[in-house]
């Protein structure tokens, strides 16, 4: 039992010297090929005894202990020969016929005597371990416990607050468990049951016997399981006479094509026969935790917790470093025909949280665009996960781990604060010269800090901030996945404030005479589709200017050249959201921006009931007859939308055959 560690599995007296972390004997080439398992999807861990046990609950002989000490009575009844031979039972650790014979002496209240012990338990609301949630960081594809427990179901809650709760089953569950696996869904499997179900618990052999008999199919889907899918085994000792059995018959009849599976074991308790042995008869690649030279008892065996969650961190490291690349086509771009900087930056930012196993995020920005910092303000523009409300929007400050990345930190380091509650700066980020952190809270669970600036060149644009609610929960390779993101971000940010540029091209004072050629040029082509009339048609202009940074497509007012003088009265400009793909046939407007081809309709009265057209405007410029909208490409990228409506004249006098562009096999009416 761990005495002198938090629950986040770091030693709490920054004294005491920490365990050796194991480096040499991680193999690092075990644990990249067990990463590439995990990213691609392939891998299910199996969570043992010693998970719980790492969280301060009590092993299993200990449960037992504590039953026996109800039983004391009865067994004492029995003689002196059977209590020898059950104290022989109990030192050799044979522990589901120790189980039998308290089910026996504690007939017919074994079921509700174990309740009680478990329940006990239950009530005193131990918290997940380092384990638990360093666990929930890797994408597996379904977790499988022997604990009746529920700390791993609340460490992936934990992990993804915001997400919805895993599903959990029993073994009495088969159907929900063959639809998870189809559905591809995660989920996590209590094969021994839980304490939610007191009826699902096995813990004596006759009940092992029982629920096999009970569900057998339970058991085959163990079996393939372990015969497709890649194992982590974690706190589990592999002496489990039925778990051995049946990795033994899954190695038996797979023969040379037999999955390898991976277990976390002590150094004392997998010598080099032993893991000869458990790769050659259950197809099991130890990573052993330690080193040689430390033979501890199970109580002494504290060091496990921060030993085996370091590992646990490293391999979520190696997991994202591969899965960035995976992922590399889904990332946000500004070559989207809805990309705008807000959208893109918000995709991007809970893409790294989830990749990198964070707790929440934040994405602090400059509000000055990348070539001016005149105001010398850096915001907090974005944020993902659990946040306090008093953070969006807010200034940082300059002193805090966001502000030091900003403004201090170089390019190659940024800041990680391994302990926010101690300001304990890492070595790695090479900032503990600038005095004291003024740490600002995300959320009262965040644990480490991770703050990673955002250049473009050499101009800085903002940061890139990750939150844990672990300890020192980021390896080199979270650091290098971060620095991608970041990388990203600043392009992002680039191409944002580019067009924002162009798109200012369109304000009135720049192109005035556009605007009166724009009229010129459809009064000739009504002309020309009607050669025997004389008057020419009074059209009306109205421009949409593209705001890359919040994704709408906003109207200038309609005073001046742009719509007719009569115009005068101004009202609240008409906006459309332009980022989200399934809103693109909702507006004339972003039909024409999201496509980049004109569009148009033949009678405004019709568009205005169909909402493809906003009546803002409508009743003051009079218009009827047909109303088209056309692309305004500055540079190769659309900067807005022009639209032309036809005013004062009847329906009958121009329809949709009088607009045509010289677009090969364009129309310009489509509806």
């Amino acid at each position: 039992m761990p005495t002198d560690e938090d629950e986040h599995g770091v030693n709490s007296d920054p004294k005491a010297s920490r365990p050796p972390d194991g480096s040499p004997a991680y193999a690092l080439k075990k644990m990249e090929s067990l990463a590439r398992e995990i990213a691609e999807g392939r891998a299910i861990v199996y969570v043992g005894a010693g998970v719980s046990q790492s969280a301060g609950f009590d092993s299993w002989e200990k449960l037992l202990g504590q039953l026996l000490e109800r039983a004391s009575g009865r067994l004492e009844t029995e003689g002196v020969l059977t209590t020898k031979y059950f104290s022989i039972l109990r030192s050799k650790s044979r522990n589901l016929e120790v189980a039998d014979w308290l089910d026996i002496l504690l007939h017919p209240d074994f079921s509700s005597e174990v309740a009680s012990v478990l329940l006990g338990s239950k009530q005193e609301r131990r918290k997940p371990s380092a384990i638990h949630r360093n666990l929930a960081r890797l994408p597996f594809s379904m977790a499988i416990t022997t604990n009746y427990d529920l700390l791993l179901t609340t460490a992936y809650e934990e992990a993804d607050p915001e997400g919805p709760k895993p599903n959990q089953y029993t073994w009495k569950q088969v159907r929900d468990i063959l639809a998870a696996i189809r559905k591809r869904t995660f989920a996590i499997i209590h094969s021994h049951g839980h304490i939610d179900d007191l009826s699902s618990i096995i813990l004596a052999g006759n009940q092992y016997s029982a629920a096999q008999y009970r569900n057998p199919r339970f058991w085959e889907v163990m079996k393939w399981l372990f015969k497709t899918k890649t194992f982590l085994f974690v706190g589990a000792g592999l002496e489990d006479p039925d778990l051995i059995y049946q990795l033994q018959e899954a190695r038996a009849e797979s023969k040379e094509a037999a999955v390898l599976h991976y277990a976390l074991l002590p150094h004392d308790e997998a010598p080099r026969l032993r893991r000869e042995i458990l790769k050659r008869s259950l197809s099991i690649e130890v990573i052993p935790v330690g080193t040689e030279d430390q033979v501890l008892t199970h109580d002494e065996k504290a060091w496990l917790s921060p030993a085996v969650s370091r590992i646990l961190r490293d391999l979520s490291g190696l997991v994202a470093a591969q899965r960035v690349d995976a992922i590399q086509p889904g990332l946000p771009t500004s070559d989207d025909p809805t990309f705008c900087l807000n959208a893109s930056l918000k995709k991007l930012l809970g893409q790294a949280v989830r990749l990198t196993g964070s707790f929440r995020g934040d994405f602090c920005l400059s509000p000055d665009g990348p070539a001016s910092h005149l105001s010398g303000k850096l915001v907090y523009a974005l944020v993902e996960g659990p946040t306090d409300p008093k953070i969006k929007n807010a200034h940082v400050t300059p002193n805090s781990i966001c502000g030091i990345a900003y403004y201090q930190a170089t390019s190659e380091s940024g800041v990680y604060v391994i302990d926010v509650k101690r300001r304990e700066i890492a070595r790695q980020s090479k900032l503990g010269h600038y005095g004291v952190v003024e740490y600002v809270p995300g959320d009262p669970a965040v644990m480490s800090e991770l703050a990673i600036p955002i250049d473009i060149g050499a101009v800085r644009v903002g940061v890139l901030n990750l939150e844990s609610n672990l300890v020192d929960a980021y390896s080199e390779d979270h650091l290098k996945v971060a620095r991608r993101f970041a990388e990203k971000a600043g392009r992002l940010y680039a191409a944002a404030y580019e067009r924002k540029q162009r798109s200012t091209l369109l304000s009135r004072e720049y192109i005035e005479p556009a605007y009166v050629e724009i009229k010129s040029v459809c009064g000739r082509i009504w002309k020309l589709s009607r050669p025997n009339q004389t008057n020419s048609p009074e059209f009306a202009i109205l421009v949409y200017q593209a705001d890359y940074i919040e994704g709408r497509l906003v109207a200038q007012c309609p005073i001046g050249t742009i719509l007719p003088k009569k115009a005068a009265v101004v009202v609240e400009r008409p906006s459309f959201s332009f980022h989200d793909p399934g809103k693109k046939n909702s507006s004339l407007v972003t039909r024409v921006f999201i496509d980049g081809r004109p569009y148009g309709y033949s009678n405004i009265d019709r568009a205005i009931q169909q909402g493809k057209v906003t009546d803002q405007y409508v009743s003051q410029l009079g218009l009827q007859g047909p109303v088209i909208g056309f692309p305004v490409l500055i540079r190769g990228h659309i900067a807005g939308v022009v639209v032309v409506g036809h005013r004062g004249k009847k329906r009958a006098d121009i329809d949709g055959r009088d607009i045509v562009l010289s677009e090969p096999n364009a129309n310009a009416i489509r509806q």
